[in-house]
């Protein structure tokens, strides 16, 4: 005759659902705890074990939540703060790109005009034609606050 123990369930071979249907028997007390430990080949405090895991889990699950999303980390602000600078800082850099290559354009038309050579779209006359005063520079090559125009 085949012993019981050789069909015996194990308690360490159930999954989570088929432990918290024998924790609810114990609840219920449909089975003794001690057929129960039998069948399932585990001991009483391993069993009152769960029901008290079982418990806790509940109460957690049932506790009352924070509404809205969770915080978000400081760390998660830091990077978006840094991202936003950096945007910035290329926005930024961009523009004074831009201003240096408008200086440099600038700068060689007025050189261009010192040498006497014509600016573009622009016939040849006598006379130098005179520069709109940008970048502190006066008439043909004359930078203000020098005396005098002509150093030769």
């Amino acid at each position: 005759m085949p012993s019981e123990n050789a069909n015996q369930l194990k308690w360490k071979d159930l999954d989570g659902e088929q432990k918290y249907e024998v924790v609810e028997l114990v609840r219920r007390q449909e089975v003794s705890v001690t057929e129960l430990c039998a069948t399932f080949g585990v001991s009483r405090q391993t069993l009152y074990r769960a029901v008290e895991t079982a418990d806790r889990a509940s109460m957690e699950a049932l506790a009352p939540k924070p509404k809205g999303r969770p915080p978000v980390p400081a760390t998660q602000k830091e990077i978006q703060t840094l991202r936003n600078r950096n945007k910035e800082l290329e926005q930024d850099l961009k523009r004074q790109k831009l201003k240096n290559e408008v200086a440099k354009a600038l700068l060689e038309l007025h050189r261009k005009v010192e040498r006497g050579q014509k600016r573009p779209g622009e016939k040849k006359t006598g006379g130098q034609p005179e520069l709109p005063d940008t970048a502190g520079f006066g008439q043909a090559g004359q930078h203000e606050g020098v005396a005098g125009g002509d150093d030769s």
